[in-house]
């Protein structure tokens, strides 16, 4: 929520040359209004980067379901190649009809072995190129949940933090029985 630095520039160098204007009840209702949109915004980007998350999935998949078919693809000729080694008549056909046969079935195999390993090799790179995407947008994601629950004021833990932060305490009392204390400051 790049958007949202001036208003919290603004803002924040008033409060540093003037800290009396937090008791102001104006600035604390800035304040609210500036984190609330802050929220929204970061909302906002998790949203979108989620979306886009998705649709590498949705990709990866299509892809998967392709590999799988270009399979089905190979195997096929494959099947045509035996069907073609299983009419040689050794008997009728001369050796030199069975010689061409063979080359033939062979550069058959060949090939087919070609476009199998040529389209495994894009498939790779692509797995490649979407993995190193999906690690960018997860640093991306973890860098806006940290921002969500920050105060971008103060880069301490924003009540969301703290609320979390009970609740895994209050799941471990349960589970472990770990006792906790919390302490407050005002």
């Amino acid at each position: 929520a790049s958007g949202m630095n001036d208003e919290f520039a603004t803002i924040s160098n008033q409060i540093r040359s003037n800290p009396e204007l937090l008791t102001s009840k104006a600035v604390i209702d800035d304040l609210k209004n500036i984190i609330h949109k802050r929220i929204e915004l970061d909302k906002k980007a998790v949203v979108k980067q989620i979306t886009e998350l998705d649709s590498i999935i949705e990709h990866i998949s299509s892809s998967l379901v392709n590999v799988i078919k270009l399979g089905d693809k190979n195997h096929k000729a494959i099947q045509i190649i035996q069907g073609e080694l299983g009419s040689i008549d050794l008997k009728a056909n001369s050796f030199k009809v069975i010689h061409t046969k063979l080359l033939a079935i062979a550069n058959s195999l060949e090939s087919e072995t070609k476009k199998l390993n040529e389209e495994m090799h894009n498939s790779h790179e692509e797995v490649n190129r979407l993995r190193k995407r999906v690690k960018v947008l997860e640093e991306a994601l973890r860098k806006e949940r940290k921002k969500s629950t920050t105060d971008s004021l103060t880069n301490l833990p924003n009540r969301r933090a703290i609320d979390d932060f009970i609740s895994k305490q209050e799941s471990l009392f349960k589970r472990h029985s770990d006792n906790y204390t919390i302490v407050l400051f005002d």
